[in-house]
C-alpha cells in the first residue's frame, strides 16, 4: 500500500468520525490517537500478563483488559502484544 492510498484511508476514517462528533479532526489528530490507543493497549495488555505470571504469593490480582482494549488488542498482531 502506498502513501497515497494510506491517506485516503485514513481520510475516510476521519469523515466517518466527524460525521458523528461535534469536534472536527484531521487525519494527523485522528492517526495520532490511533497510535496512542494501540501503545497504551500494548503497555496494559503486557502488564496484565506480567501479573498472571507473577510468582511470590499471596494473592494473586485479576486484571483484564477493558472491552475498547480488547478490541483494539485484537487489531494488533499477537507478536506484537505478546512477543517473538
Amino acid at each position: 500500500m502506498n502513501l497515497k492510498t494510506k491517506r485516503k484511508c485514513w481520510e475516510e476514517v476521519v469523515e466517518k468520525i466527524n460525521a458523528n462528533s461535534s469536534v472536527k479532526r484531521d487525519w494527523v489528530e485522528i492517526k495520532k490517537k490511533w497510535t496512542d490507543m494501540k501503545s497504551q493497549t500494548r503497555k496494559r495488555a503486557a502488564h496484565c500478563r506480567r501479573e498472571r505470571v507473577k510468582t511470590g504469593g499471596g494473592q494473586a490480582s485479576v486484571l483484564e483488559l477493558n472491552s475498547l482494549e480488547e478490541m483494539v488488542a485484537s487489531l494488533i498482531p499477537n507478536c506484537q502484544l505478546e512477543g517473538c
